[in-house]
């Protein structure tokens, strides 16, 4: 069994917009993280990816023992800019979508 569902045009493009402007939010978010930890990478001398399978026990550990605050934070960092890569994916694809059915 199929359910079509007939949405106002103009209902699809105020969707549309909320979904840029989400899309923009998320944008500045990821520069935000991505900068924070490049901060961090820098810093330290090893890449977030390393750093994450640092914690994991993936790879030898080359953080000194004082920089327990730093790698907390930096932990969260990464997943908070995992999880904004993942919903800015599927915004992008929701918004394709839409879009799509707008324009037939």
């Amino acid at each position: 069994m199929t359910i079509t569902l007939r949405i106002q045009t103009s209902k699809l493009e105020r969707v549309i917009k909320i979904i840029e402007e989400k899309l923009n939010d998320i944008e500045k978010e990821l520069k935000e993280t991505k900068h924070k930890l490049q901060a961090y990478e820098e810093k330290y001398g090893v890449t977030t990816s390393q750093l994450l399978q640092m914690l994991q026990g993936k790879q030898e550990w080359k953080l000194p023992d004082n920089a327990d605050i730093d790698i907390v934070e930096w932990e969260a960092i990464a997943h908070i800019h995992e999880k904004l890569v993942k919903e800015q994916k599927l915004l992008e694809e929701t918004k394709q979508l839409i879009t799509k059915q707008t324009t037939q």
